[in-house]
């Protein structure tokens, strides 16, 4: 809870990173995890990039936008019950659940979309590097 602004300059590597917020700022995490489950009862801006090895889980119920852009995944979860934009990635499946009002951007294979609020879900070109061309 309150007034946060936090940049990590360093990687966090871990097997389970939990990441809950419920402050009023801005956010912004490079991860190298396993696992996350990011909990975001927020207003301000989150922007996570690196890798998540296994599954990603983000439940987004504040205000302001999340850019998981480049964040890789092979799994994401997305809960969305807030305002604003969520963006994200996944190489093998995406399930995304909207009784917002933003709008949830994804690229990658959609498996399971459940929309109930007046958010949209959209699907944009894939931003991930192809491994043909590593």
């Amino acid at each position: 809870d309150g007034l946060v602004n936090v940049q990590c300059i360093n990687q966090i590597q871990t097997h389970i990173f939990r990441f809950h917020n419920r402050g009023t700022g801005s956010i912004k995490l490079k991860l190298n995890v396993n696992i996350l489950d990011a909990y975001l009862h927020s207003i301000g801006r989150v922007k996570l990039c690196g890798q998540v090895n296994d599954d990603a889980v983000l439940k987004s119920l504040g205000v302001g936008d999340v850019d998981c852009r480049h964040l890789l995944t092979k799994k994401m979860n997305v809960i969305s019950s807030g305002i604003g934009n969520i963006y994200v990635t996944a190489t093998d499946e995406i399930s995304i659940t909207l009784s917002g009002i933003g709008t949830v951007y994804y690229a990658g294979p959609l498996k399971q979309q459940i929309k109930t609020g007046l958010g949209n879900i959209v699907e944009i070109p894939n931003l991930l590097p192809n491994q043909d061309e590593q």
